[in-house]
């Protein structure tokens, strides 16, 4: 009896390895036609350049806008114009059906499915879905205003997937000169948005769906630093307050959040002779 069910096994598992690689193919390459995955995986699109900003915007094609000109959604001060924009198609990527066969899926990768809500009929056997994993198996998952909950835990990526999972919302295309003469611990220079932060993306602008306050920044500047004074950046999302001191005397950088200390961290000697250079 045990052998008969080692042989069953053995079998299966012959079978499925076949499958996979003799007569499905081990790498298969698709064509994204949707926008649900987009920025990171994008169908049928057409692009714009900000003739301020330089950047490129890009917007699905079944949400072209009407108006043949529009504002850059990132310096809100280019026109763009949609009369000259570059046709592209979806994204080209390629499925590797052998993965699963060795290890299992983990959160925030993307993975590729049949669809589980269509009627079953040939031309519906060769669609896919791409998909972000979200939820393993025997969680309990929850999304809560854009904030995903696992087991009732917000979920938090680390700074790595941050930074590859990042989108420029705004960039500020001038820069602010400040007077040689003036003291840097007198002179406050206030970047403010003029509308609440959003997850509405400029790619799928007509897709209607409940939108989100985003309260994780990533905010970024280019400073020209003289004399031993002390510079501060304060982010206010309207519930939480976060100041960053930096004394270029000794390199210290301080973080407070709401008023209360929360670390401090010294500059390495390499970046405060750079500081001290300007």
């Amino acid at each position: 009896m045990i052998s008969l069910i080692h042989l069953l096994i053995r079998t299966s598992i012959l079978v499925l390895i076949l499958r996979t690689w003799l007569v499905m193919g081990l790498i298969a390459p698709v064509t994204v036609s949707g926008s649900s995955m987009a920025p990171t995986l994008v169908g049928p699109h057409i692009t714009a350049s900000c003739p301020t900003c330089r950047l490129a915007v890009d917007i699905a094609t079944d949400s072209i806008p009407s108006a043949t000109h529009a504002f850059c959604p990132y310096c809100q001060e280019g026109h763009l114009d949609w009369t000259h924009a570059t046709r592209h198609s979806g994204s080209r990527l390629w499925i590797d059906r052998g993965s699963t066969l060795w290890r299992s899926p983990q959160r925030w990768a993307v993975v590729v499915f049949h669809s589980p809500w269509l009627e079953p009929s040939p031309e519906d056997a060769a669609v896919l879905c791409i998909k972000r994993v979200l939820g393993l198996p025997g969680e309990q998952v929850r999304l809560v205003a854009g904030d995903l909950l696992i087991d009732g835990k917000l979920q938090v990526k680390t700074l790595a997937e941050q930074r590859r999972l990042r989108r420029l919302i705004r960039r500020k295309s001038s820069p602010v000169c400040l007077p040689a003469n003036h003291s840097m611990a007198e002179t406050r220079v206030l970047f403010h948005a003029k509308q609440p932060l959003t997850d509405e993306m400029p790619y799928n602008g007509r897709l209607s769906r409940p939108l989100h306050r985003v309260h994780d920044f990533m905010l970024s500047a280019h400073l020209t630093c003289q004399g031993n004074g002390q510079l501060e950046w304060t982010v206010n999302d309207g519930r939480q307050s976060l100041r960053i001191q930096m004394h270029l005397a000794d390199g210290a950088i301080r973080l407070l959040e709401n008023q209360q200390l929360r670390m401090t961290h010294f500059l390495s000697e390499p970046n405060r002779k750079r500081l001290a250079r300007g």
